[in-house]
């Protein structure tokens, strides 16, 4: 190191003081600057953040009550095909039940019988 005078030490101290002093204050009006950013970017962002929440909030709502008619539409159609089903298996088994072939006999033995006497009906028509 070399030897300097006192004020040239003096001299140096002071604008290293300055320096300092300078840095400072860029430093706190950067500061100042942000905080005043992040204040107006609070007061602009919290409100539409509600807004938004809010329609959240009212969205939630709806997809809520349409569940829930969903669910009692599937209950619902649930219900109905339960009853139709045994409906139609009660039917079924009806049809199963018809022996189509004594029917059919019945129908000609029928028809065989009722002729005659529609033969015999007409004689008293003229």
């Amino acid at each position: 190191m070399e030897n300097k005078s006192p004020e040239k030490l003096l001299a140096e101290m002071v604008r290293y003081q300055k320096k300092l002093e300078r840095n400072t204050k860029i430093t706190s009006i950067v500061n100042i600057v942000l905080c005043i950013v992040l204040v107006i970017a609070f007061a602009v962002v919290v409100p539409t953040i509600r807004v938004q929440m809010g329609k959240l909030e009212e969205s939630m709502g709806k997809i809520d009550r349409m569940v829930q008619s969903v669910d009692e539409f599937v209950g619902n159609a649930n219900a109905v095909i339960v009853e139709n089903a045994d409906t139609v298996t009660e039917a079924m088994q009806k049809l199963n039940g018809i022996e189509f072939d004594v029917l059919n006999e019945a129908i000609v033995n029928l028809n065989n019988t009722v002729k005659p006497l529609a033969e015999f009906m007409q004689l008293f028509q003229h």
